[in-house]
């Protein structure tokens, strides 16, 4: 509806605690970012954003970072 925000609400009940390990895998597709983290020589700690192309299982692939398509663009939030 024309300047009402539109919202996605999902969740994941397909298992037993299922929402535990999932949301990485659906945050990670939704702004096409991981995290590597590290430390360097005095014990700091290094957070590093990875950028994500794409992602394929089998021989399906899809673009990463929903949020950056432009069918996306009338998407206000993704409630998980």
């Amino acid at each position: 509806v024309k300047g009402n925000a539109l919202i996605f609400a999902i969740a994941d009940f397909h298992d037993d605690q299922s929402m535990q390990w999932s949301s990485n895998a659906l945050i990670s597709y939704l702004y096409g970012v991981k995290h590597e983290f590290t430390r360097d020589k005095d014990g700091q700690l290094i957070i590093s954003p990875l950028k994500i192309e794409k992602h394929q299982v089998g021989n399906q692939t899809i673009p990463s970072g929903y949020f950056f398509q432009d069918e996306a663009e009338n998407i206000s939030a993704v409630l998980f």
